[in-house]
């Protein structure tokens, strides 16, 4: 996690692989897929969308039967991203909808999750030429992004 958070996301990348082939080993589902959503993560801040879409498909998979939905949101999150930043609107649709619902239908809100899978939407429909469209999802944010300070 150390070198995700420094920036060194190429090291990031081979310890969470390195991370991932022991879990596995050991039939840890759900910290094998935690790795999947790591590597996606860093994969995407390096600049590599397809690895990260391929390993977010994983992370996924995983999420869908661990009931987290922090991990879950995150998945798809990192979908939308990866998608949007290679133009795939139609194929980010799908996760941002599925972030969306699993950020904001949950008693415990992490709120900065819900911030940026709403900027997300925003971009997503601005991507889309549905610009006008998001001046108040946008006006919302301001709102909440003021009250986190």
């Amino acid at each position: 996690m150390a070198y995700s958070h420094l920036g060194n996301y190429p090291e990031a990348i081979k310890q969470f692989y390195g991370a991932r082939e022991i879990y596995k080993e050991e039939k840890m589902v759900t910290e094998v897929g935690q790795c999947d959503l790591n590597i996606a993560e860093s994969n995407f801040a390096a600049g590599n969308t397809i690895e990260a879409i391929a390993a977010g498909k994983k992370a996924v998979d995983v999420a869908w039967f661990t009931y987290g939905d922090d991990m879950h949101a995150r998945s798809h999150l990192v979908l939308v991203k990866s998608y949007l930043a290679i133009g795939e609107l139609e194929a980010a649709t799908p996760h941002l909808v599925d972030a969306q619902a699993l950020v904001n239908f949950t008693d415990k809100k992490d709120w900065e999750l819900v911030v940026e899978v709403e900027q997300l939407r925003a971009d997503h429909m601005k991507a889309g030429g549905l610009e006008a469209d998001t001046v108040e999802i946008e006006r919302r944010l301001a709102t909440i992004r003021e009250i986190l300070g």
